[in-house]
């Protein structure tokens, strides 16, 4: 009982310290994003399609066929059910688990339709599945928060680090706007890193493990984080085995899944993780060399060679190799927008422990704007976005297709993500100056209220563009 207390106790003066200082100006702010972020736009057909496979998920599930669920999906799909057409590319590429989460959010709207025959419309199911993304958003900050003071990092420290992931563009663009559900592995590597930052390897390898079985992504920062705090090989294979176990059981369990083992082949064909860690190299004497490769090998090297023996040394590591890693995979890598979620993790923790210069922010702020507009760049079409959001529900018009059609802008994009590019080794070079300062508050980066507005203005510019934009172009 005591302990049920205690964590009760820690949990209220934890969010009395959050909420400390809140200022009108502070909300108003938060909520012009977060609702712009909800309401202004949307990636409409995936999560269509992910809901329709949910609603199935339901039913074989409460048929106590869960095990046929991606046979199912894939006799669907290629049988048109999910589209005008019959396509491969409408099976299930997800994990059960994200379904099963998608399923827990939208089932009181499919229970509240049987009881009453009355179909629901998708635009008001996709808003309200938005509204829960922004607060699992908003739960995730607060778990960035623990991780923070369980590396013993200061209240104020640890709050800032909150409120930078909170108030991040990238995170509220590549989470809520972009209405992916990424966010859910990103929680479990939040908690996962909690558990680091307390030394409880077994509890961190169990927990990311859990996240690398939900998106692969997770598994770069495992390794060398494994490394920095283990140097004996039996204790290494230990902890790697324990990462493992959860991918290994699911695909285990599925592999006698055709619908799995198809869907799958598919996804990999297209978006593989292992294979996106081959691209973009270099030509080497006999193969090309993979940049990628080079800078993980780098790192998982320089992790081990190390000897860390206190917490925010510790934790400046493993941020800092967050940063790299997932820093190298933006540059050198294809990517998707909502994979951005996890380089603006790494970075909004980080940059409470940066040395003082103002510059930080700047920079900071700078990448956020290139990541938006490099993703508009490299594929205008997803202006149409903004057909599927409420102006349109309310106005009835739309951006006419020959708007929403365009090509790559070729030369703006290349300038653009140059600097998101520069931008990102700013902050691994700041993260490296980082590891040489002294552990006061007057050595590190002292950031404000207006430094905070300035990270939102981006993403505030952003909507405000777009906003204007339906207004002279739809039809």
């Amino acid at each position: 009982m005591n302990v049920k207390k205690d964590s009760a106790g820690n949990i209220k003066s934890d969010l009395k310290m959050l909420f400390k200082g809140l200022r009108p100006l502070d909300l108003v702010l938060f909520l012009s994003i977060a609702l712009g972020s909800i309401f202004l736009y949307q990636y409409f057909y995936d999560q269509y399609i992910q809901v329709l496979q949910s609603k199935d998920l339901i039913s074989v599930t409460s048929q106590g066929k869960v095990l046929q669920f991606y046979d199912y999906v894939l006799e669907k799909a290629v049988s048109g059910g999910y589209g005008s057409e019959p396509s491969i590319y409408d099976a299930a590429y997800y994990n059960i688990f994200l379904y099963a989460a998608l399923a827990i959010i939208i089932l009181p709207w499919v229970i509240f339709s049987k009881v009453t025959a009355i179909t629901y419309n998708y635009f008001a199911l996709s808003f309200y599945i938005k509204t829960v993304l922004l607060l699992l958003v908003i739960f995730s900050s607060y778990f960035v928060y623990r991780t923070c003071k369980a590396f013993t990092l200061s209240d104020e420290k640890s709050k800032t680090a909150s409120i930078l992931f909170l108030t991040s563009s990238i995170v509220l663009y590549a989470s809520v706007g972009f209405n992916q559900l990424d966010i859910i592995y990103i929680l479990f590597l939040i908690l996962a890193l909690e558990q680091y930052g307390k030394r409880h390897l077994f509890r961190f390898s169990f927990l990311i493990s859990f996240a690398i079985m939900l998106k692969t992504f997770p598994v770069a920062i495992c390794i060398p984080m494994i490394l920095l705090i283990e140097k004996r090989p039996l204790k290494i294979l230990e902890y790697g085995l324990a990462t493992a176990i959860a991918p290994i059981v699911y695909s285990t369990v599925f592999s006698f899944s055709e619908g799995y083992v198809t869907s799958q082949k598919v996804i990999n064909s297209s978006y593989s993780f292992s294979d996106s860690l081959f691209q973009n190299g270099i030509e080497g004497g006999l193969f090309p060399i993979s940049l990628m490769i080079i800078g993980m090998v780098f790192i998982c090297s320089w992790a081990y060679s190390i000897k860390v023996t206190d917490s925010i040394s510790l934790y400046k590591m493993v941020m800092l190799f967050g940063t790299a890693i997932y820093g190298m995979f933006f540059i050198f890598v294809s990517w998707h927008s909502q994979w951005g979620i996890l380089l603006a993790l790494f970075t909004s923790m980080l940059l409470p422990v940066l040395p003082n210069t103002k510059l930080i922010i700047y920079v900071d702020t700078v990448m956020s704007l290139s990541y938006l507009i490099s993703v508009f760049a490299h594929n205008p079409a997803n202006i149409y976005m903004l057909n599927n959001g409420l102006l349109t529900v309310l106005t009835r018009k739309t951006i006419p297709h020959e708007i929403t059609g365009g090509d790559p802008i070729h030369n703006i994009g290349v300038f653009v993500f140059s600097v998101f590019a520069a931008c990102i080794l700013e902050l691994i070079f700041f993260g490296y100056k980082s590891l040489k300062l002294k552990d006061t508050e007057q050595e590190y980066l002292s950031i404000k209220r207006e430094d905070i507005y300035l990270r939102m203005a981006p993403l505030l510019a952003f909507q405000t563009i777009l906003f204007v934009f339906f207004f002279i172009f739809a039809r």
